[in-house]
């Protein structure tokens, strides 16, 4: 009779253990899984977005640590071809900078990005092309 019970002690121990050790992996799943980092950027920099859609945008990056992070003052670059194939073949298409909300449907000039679909984020210096596109944009449209 011991050596019956002496069985269901130790058999209960070890399940014991497995579930311990279930519970524990799962918490520390769940933290890392659901836990957020949290994200900081100078107010006055711009941040290229990298999107999973291939997407970047430029602006100024806030509410880090929401689902929806908000970019404002959004820039893309938008890529056009030359005409004609002889053309192209010489000038490689065309890159523009273009503002949001200058498409024929108009959006506001914000974006609440999905935090999921966030690739990586860059903070640009002040003297980065990009920036100096968009100080030159500012300054044109304000003349």
């Amino acid at each position: 009779m011991d050596q019956n019970n002496y069985k269901k002690s130790r058999f209960l121990s070890i399940k014991m253990i497995v579930v311990y050790v279930v519970v524990i992996g799962a918490i520390i799943f769940c933290y890392q899984r659901f836990s957020t980092p949290k994200l900081s950027y100078a107010a006055d920099s711009y941040q290229a977005v990298f999107l999973t859609n291939n997407q970047v945008y430029f602006g100024k990056l806030t509410e880090l640590d929401s689902k929806y992070p908000v970019l404002t003052n959004v820039y893309y670059i938008q890529a056009f071809a030359a005409q004609d194939l002889s053309n192209a073949a010489k000038a490689g298409g065309q890159l523009q900078l273009v503002k949001l909300g200058s498409e024929i449907h108009q959006p506001q000039n914000v974006m609440y990005l999905n935090r999921s679909q966030i690739l990586f984020i860059e903070t640009l210096k002040p003297d980065s092309q990009i920036v100096k596109s968009i100080s030159d944009f500012e300054k044109n449209k304000t003349q």
